[in-house]
Parts: structure tokens; sequence; C-alpha cells
């Protein structure tokens, strides 16, 4: 009996097996729909102002490399890499390769010749061949060898090079860049931008949301993210004469102004091209890029191909792939042309050429953008396919990179439950003033995506580069980079947001380990101690609104560095409760203890919103107190018990105000309880347990003249000012008039110097509120009888 009843249990499970795994089959199905429902939406609003592109192509270009246009430009092109005014922008963040094994590695550290025996093991196992240099030092000394053959060698030394790189890949690639003697190039004309991969968004069926969920499979949020930035101060890091890393304290485009460069020339770090002879100088399409923006017709470019269908950019199983299709804008601003006698022909080959910009696979597989896509054929089937090859003027740049807005987030989901956010830097070009032109490329090795790649496209390059003699030489001069026990590694340098050296500390440990502490230190790597600081509810990027910024009383803070700032919601039970009151707090899911508190680095900063007008005044004013990418702006209204919904649309709007100025924010909905009401204990049992820095409030009626008097009554404002412990700025009616509205708008900030705790405000001001990179001034004053300021006392 107990065998037979086993039986039938086996076979009545099995059927409910197959049901939940049919369940999540659809699932899939549903969500994947959803997803390439939202990724075509933009491309489909488009239909009615495309058409196919027309680009630069190769007719053109042999015409206008037989003229005098082409030889005075070029002549350009030497002069401008003699004074060092071409910059490449090198993207080395999502790269990892997987392997026939199973194994995933990273292209840009990789050997290729690994890499290709791995593709075929027969055919490469008796070829000479240079082994041990990564792909990143081979496309660094191919780099210089091109600027070196098209400028010669003095011009290679004023090279500026950008690197992009991962947070778990930046620690081998500057030690191999060391190894190899920084390929060539002056340590001191290579900065380093790291991004952190970010996990993955889950759906959490407790509050029917997707979530960050530090288990799934992390990335980057993309090129995009990597071109914002440029222009995001603190972001850089460069090498000094000795290779060790030191912040940069303004932006990468500043720091490109004050050394004279005008031109950046942005490709993958896995594009096969950089190995060809030309490597990114190609000698036709670059001059002509310098003259249209002399001619003030365009100041960014895009290279595409002609290419038979779409096969190798639609996204493969969910995941998004290289390349995008070029459209023509018939909505954009014409090209603007300033006549020249002598670019006849260089003013007749602009004039062909119209506005264009570009979609990602991603967001053309879906039926409601076939007729986007459509529009966009040259003929009955070829299109133009963009390689992720860019040409700007810094100047472009610095007036375009001001606003996350202009990036389309794109959704993927690989496994069919999770979804990953990226951003793509094509997206410039349709967001841009001026308008973007679109030129053939002439060189068209592919981009390295699979092992397959570097079996055919990589092999004849790596030959070819290791039968140059200049380059064995080079090789053979490399050393070996050891971590140092004593801490003085490479990256001891590596001093954030005014912190100091840590390095030394970990003198007594190994070499591995200080570096590996360092960086989780510094939020570059993920480790222990918060889960490598990628909490659930941390934002996917600058700019990008967070997904789990909505929850019912949570204590939820996220962190750029990486730090771990999440509080649980029994937390601020716990605290609000000591206060005398009863909040209605709901944990979140996958919240995470606090821990050891916020990093110094990082400000919290409160507004508690009512549905007066006055609030908007408020969040603007907490605004421009911030740092964005660096602070956290929690906007919080409190609500009775089953009133969460008008909450969170009283949040919106000003959410979307803030994240407008990419300001990392957090919507916080508090509920009072029917039996206890006290909501000054409530405000500042939350602040408390956020340990914010800066509480935000406004009041309509409150003016200097009745906050003195001792007569009001009622007032929120006041019995806030007198309990809480945390510095406040209080907005009313005279002072929203005067309050900035956009984050360009520099910060002035005065202090009464007689008053007791002057002292006290102006370390507050200094350290946690001015920003002297954005040119905000603090001003001391006092107040004396009349007449008596000059026998004042200091």
């Amino acid at each position: 009996d107990a065998k037979m009843q086993q039986v039938v249990s086996d076979a009545m499970r099995r059927p409910r097996a197959e049901q939940c795994r049919e369940a999540l089959k659809n699932s899939a199905s549903l969500l994947a729909m959803y997803v390439n429902r939202t990724n075509s939406a933009w491309a489909a609003s488009r239909a009615a102002s495309v058409a196919a592109p027309s680009l630069w192509g190769a007719p053109s270009q042999s015409e206008w490399a037989g003229s005098g246009d082409c030889q005075r430009w070029q002549q350009s092109l030497v002069s401008a890499l003699h004074g060092g005014a071409i910059a490449v922008q090198l993207f080395a963040l999502d790269d990892a390769l997987q392997l026939p094994d199973g194994k995933s590695v990273d292209a840009w550290t990789c050997d290729p010749w690994d890499l290709a025996y791995y593709a075929n093991p027969a055919q490469l196992r008796l070829r000479e061949r240079l082994p041990g240099v990564p792909l990143g030092c081979r496309v660094l000394y191919n780099l210089v060898a091109a600027a070196a053959a098209r400028a010669g060698r003095a011009a290679a030394q004023k090279l500026h090079v950008l690197l992009h790189l991962a947070d778990d890949t930046v620690e081998q690639a500057l030690l191999q860049l060391a190894s190899f003697n920084y390929c060539g190039l002056l340590p001191s004309n290579i900065w380093v931008v790291v991004q952190r991969r970010r996990p993955a968004h889950s759906f959490m069926p407790s509050d029917r949301r997707f979530h960050m969920d530090a288990s799934t499979a992390r990335s980057c949020v993309g090129t995009g993210l990597a071109m914002m930035q440029l222009n995001w101060p603190g972001e850089a890091l460069q090498l000094d004469d000795k290779g060790g890393l030191k912040l940069l304290p303004n932006t990468i485009l500043e720091n490109m102004e004050e050394r004279g460069i005008s031109w950046l020339l942005s490709q993958h770090g896995t594009d096969a091209g950089l190995l060809s002879a030309d490597a990114c100088f190609d000698p036709i399409n670059v001059p002509f890029a310098m003259s249209a923006a002399k001619s003030g017709c365009a100041q960014a470019f895009t290279l595409a191909v002609l290419q038979m269908g779409l096969g190798n950019i639609h996204p493969l199983n969910g995941q998004p792939t290289r390349g995008s299709v070029v459209f023509r804008r018939t909505d954009g601003p014409p090209p603007r042309l300033a006549i020249d006698a002598d670019s006849s022909l260089t003013t007749k080959a602009l004039s062909t050429l119209s506005p264009v910009f570009e979609l990602r696979g991603l967001e053309i597989h879906s039926g409601s953008a076939k007729a986007t896509l459509a529009a966009g054929k040259l003929n009955d089937m070829e299109y133009a396919v963009g390689l992720d090859r860019y040409m700007f003027s810094t100047s472009y740049l610095r007036e375009t990179l001001t606003s996350a807005e202009m990036f389309r987030p794109k959704l993927s989901s690989p496994n069919g439950h999770s979804l990953h956010v990226s951003l793509d830097a094509g997206d410039v070009l349709a967001a841009a003033p001026s308008p973007a032109l679109c030129l053939q490329a002439r060189a068209t090795p592919r981009l390295l995506t699979c092992v397959d790649d570097y079996r055919d496209a990589l092999v004849p390059l790596l030959v070819a580069q290791d039968a140059v003699k200049d380059f064995q030489v080079q090789v053979e001069k490399r050393v070996v980079v050891a971590p140092q026990p004593t801490g003085a590694m490479l990256l001891r340098p590596w001093l954030f947001r005014g912190q100091r050296d840590t390095a030394g500390a970990a003198g007594a440990e190994s070499g591995a380990a200080a570096r590996t502490q360092l960086l989780q230190r510094h939020g570059m790597i993920g480790g222990g101690g918060g889960g490598g600081g990628d909490e659930p509810g941390d934002s996917v990027g600058r700019g990008i609104p967070s997904e789990s910024s909505r929850r019912v009383g949570t204590l939820h803070a996220s962190s750029r560095r990486g730090e771990n700032v999440t509080a649980e919601g029994g937390r601020l039970a716990e605290v609000a409760q000591g206060s005398g009151a009863a909040a209605n707090v709901a944990a979140a899911p996958g919240s995470v203890s606090r821990g050891g508190g916020s990093p110094s680095d990082v400000r919290h900063v409160v507004v508690f919103v009512t549905s007066q007008s006055i609030s908007a005044a408020a969040v603007d004013a907490a605004i421009s107190i911030m740092k964005a990418g660096r602070d956290v702006l929690h906007l919080v209204t409190i609500v009775a018990g089953g009133h969460l919904e008008f909450g969170y649309q009283l949040l919106a709007p000003h959410a979307n105000n803030a994240e407008r100025a990419m300001v990392t924010t957090e919507q916080e909905v508090l509920c009072l309880s029917g039996e206890d009401t006290q909501l000054v204990a409530t405000m500042d049992g939350f602040v408390r347990a956020i340990k914010a820095d800066v509480v935000v409030l406004a009041s309509q009626q409150l003016s200097a003249a009745t906050l003195l008097n001792s007569a009001v009554l009622g007032s929120v404002t006041v019995a806030c000012i007198k309990r809480f412990a945390t510095p406040m700025l209080i907005v009313n009616a005279t002072s929203a008039k005067t309050i900035p509205t956009s984050r360009s708008v520099q910060l002035k900030a005065m202090v009464l110097a007689q008053r007791a705790g002057a002292t006290e405000m102006l370390r507050f001001l200094m350290q946690k509120v001015v920003q002297p990179l954005r040119g905000d001034a603090l001003a001391l004053a006092t107040i004396t009888a009349g007449g008596a300021a000059g026998g004042a006392a200091p």
C-alpha cells in the first residue's frame, strides 16, 4: 500500500511540475512581449518622420580623396595629432565572451591568440605568434603606431586615450597596462573611467513591482552612462608620470578643454578595426568630418556600412547586441553650410547629406516598429548599419551632455524573469542641438562579439601586428608588475572624495587582499559587508529612476559608490515608537541592515512634501544644494492608513523634477495608525533612522518675524525646528521666489558670523553643501551699529 501511494503521489506531482514549467514559460513570453513593446515605443512613434539615410558613400569618398580639399584637411589632421587635439575613447565595459567549455573571460584583458585557439585549435596549433599580450594592450600599441605613421613619433606622445572599464576588470587592466610600459603612451595622457556593474531587476509579488535583485547576474549600464560620465566632476582617474592614479576634480570635458583637445574618436575596445593599419585615424573620413565641422554643417558623425538584412544586430535570446540601424530625420534641422569658394567640392558633398539618428536592435524587435524599419531601407534589401564608431567635437559634447533625458533606456531579459537596463551612446545623435551625419566606413572589420569572430576576423590582423619589428621590441621590454605586500601597489594613490589614503592601513595584509579591500571600500568592486553595495534599491544610474524607490515606510537609500545604506523597516518602527509615535511600517523584500551607516561622501537630504504648491520650491531648494550622483534625495509624505496611492501620486511630479536634474531619488510614504497620530514624532523618527544630513521643510505662513514670536501655535515647522537635531532648510513664501530651478545656477550662501554656533554652520556648509567646482559662493556677514563697521571686531 505504501508503494502504491508513492506511485500515485509521483503521478500527481508530475503534471503539477509540468503545469508550473508551462506557467513559467508563458510568463517569460509575456514579459518578453512587454519588453519589446517598451523598447520599440519611441521608434514606432517616429514612423512618419524617418526615411532612408543619405550617407557619404564610397563614390563620393573617392572623388573627394583626389581633391585639394582632402589634402588640405589631411594636413589639418596631422597638425591636430601634433598638437594633441585628438583623443580616443575606448569602451571596454561588457566584453565578456563565452568559451566552448562554458567559462566566461573578459576580451579586453585576455590574450586574443588564446581565444582564437579556442575557436579552432587545429588550425592555430603550429602557428608562430607572440603570446601573452592582451587585446587591450594590442589596441593601444596599434593606436600609437597609427598616430606615428600618420604624423610622426612626436605626435604619438601627444595622443590622449580615455578608457571606460568595468569595476571587476579595472585592476587587471591597469596592471597589464603598467606591465607593457603603457604601450608607448605617456601615463599622464591616459584617463580611466570606471563603471560599476549592477544586478538586474526582479519582480516582487509583495508590492507588484520590479526591484534590483542582488542575486542576479550583474552588467554595466552601457556606453550611454559612460558618455554622461564625461560631464560629471570627480568621475575620471588620471595616471601620473609614475603610473599612480589620481582623481580629476573637474569633468573630463573640462580637462580636455584645458589641454586643447577638440575631437573625440569613440569606438568599442573590441572593434577589430582598431588593429587595422589606420586604426581610428582614417585618412578620408576624419579629415572630411573636420571640414564639415569647420563649415558649421555638423559636429557629430557616425560610421556605417551597407548590409543585406539585419540578422547580426537583432537581439539573441533577449541579449542586446552591437550595431544599430541608421535613419534619416525628416523633422530635424537641416545642415548649415558656410559657402567657401575654396571648398566647392566639400560643400557639394555636404549638401547631399541629411541629419541621421540610430536605433538599436532592441528597439526594432517588435511589430510596432515595422513601419519605421521599412522606411529606413535604402533599397529592397540593404540597410545602413552603424558600427558604434563615432566622431564628436568636444564643444558639441559640452552642449549636448547636460541631461540624461536624451537617452532612451532599453530593457533586456536574458533569463526570462529579470530585467537589465542599458543606455547607448548612439542616442546622443537623436537629441543633439545640431545635426549628425553618417559616413560610410572604409575599413569594416567586424565587432568581436563571440569566439568565432576571433578566428575569422582577428587572426589576419594579429599575424600582421606580430610581424612588426617595433611591436616585437616593445613586447620584449615588458615587465612584471607584482603586488607589493607593503600596500604600495599600483592603485595606492586612488583617493576618492577627499578621503584619506587607506592603503597604508592594509600593509599587514597580502598585496592582493589590500588592493581588493581598497577597491571594495570605494565601491569599485563587489565585496562583503552589504553584498558589494548593490542592494535591491540601488538606482540603475545617475538620472535613471530607481524602480525600488516607492516603498511604504521603508528606509531605503541608494549610494553610487556602493556603500550599504539601507535600513530595515523595523528600525524606523523602533525609533518612532521610542519617540512616542506609532508608525505603520512595512519592510521591503530583501531589505538589508544599514550596518556601518552612511559613507562620508554621500549626503542624504529629506524633503517633507505636502499638497501645498510651495512644496515644489522646497524640492528645488534641495536640488540646488545637492550633487547629482553623489547625494540621495528622500521625498517623504505622511498619510493616514489606506491612502498610500494618494501619497505616491503626490510625490510623483516632484520625483520627476529631481530625476531630470540627475539626482538619485527615493520616494517614501509613511502611514500613521488610527490610534496614535503623532506627526512630528514620526517625522523625527524617519530623519533619525536614515541619519539624514539635511531636512528641507516648506511653510506658506512662517516668516522670520513670526518665527521669533512665541505666540505661534500649531505650526508643524516650528515644532520640527524645536525637535530635530539635524540641520534644517526652511523655505517660506518669500524665499521660494528666489530659489533657482536649474542645476546650472550657482549656489550663494551667507552666514551671520556673530551668532552662536556659526562655526558649526560654516563647517556644515563647507563640508556638505557648498560645491566649489560648480562655482558656489559663501559669504560671511556681521551686523554692527551704524558707523561702527570700521572698528568692528574681526
